[in-house]
């Protein structure tokens, strides 16, 4: 399976090393994912199976940077086999059942994820397991805006 995972330049920098490590459920997220919380009893790694793009994609790594308090935001392709994605086993478990979770970035205006699917990864990934395919360093952006803003004024 394929996943994306949204996190800081910094954050990167330490999983290129050691992996991705399971994580606590917030438990501001307790209520839309009840039905993997047996899965993920000693934390989990959150992805999207699809990655973001357009509007989406600017509400997630603005989400992320200011979730994180970093302007330098980076996506990761991460593959896990199916028996370490929660989704697949509520989905085994619950077989004939129609079983959605998703996540919604409320307040975001444009930016919402409109009922944006997610997937918890149950286990550690290893840094083999994971590729770099999106880098966004927010204040590089602004400054070079700026820039062009002046040329054309």
């Amino acid at each position: 399976m394929t996943g994306f995972h949204y996190t800081t330049w910094e954050a990167y920098q330490l999983i290129q090393e050691t992996g991705l490590h399971l994580s606590p459920l917030p438990k501001r997220h307790e209520e839309k994912c009840s039905a993997m919380l047996e899965f993920i009893e000693d934390g989990c790694v959150w992805v999207y199976p699809e990655r973001m793009c357009g509007l989406q994609q600017v509400g997630q790594v603005f989400f992320v940077a200011i979730r994180h308090d970093n302007s330098h935001v980076v996506c990761l392709k991460v593959d896990y086999p199916e028996w370490h994605s929660a989704l697949h086993l509520v989905e085994q478990k619950h077989e004939g059942d129609d079983v959605h979770v998703t996540h919604d970035l409320f307040g975001a205006g444009l930016f919402d994820h409109t009922k944006k699917r997610f997937d918890l990864i149950t286990q550690p990934v290893s840094p083999e397991q994971i590729q770099m395919v999106g880098e966004w360093n927010l204040l590089e952006l602004i400054q070079q805006g700026e820039r062009q803003m002046m040329e054309v004024a």
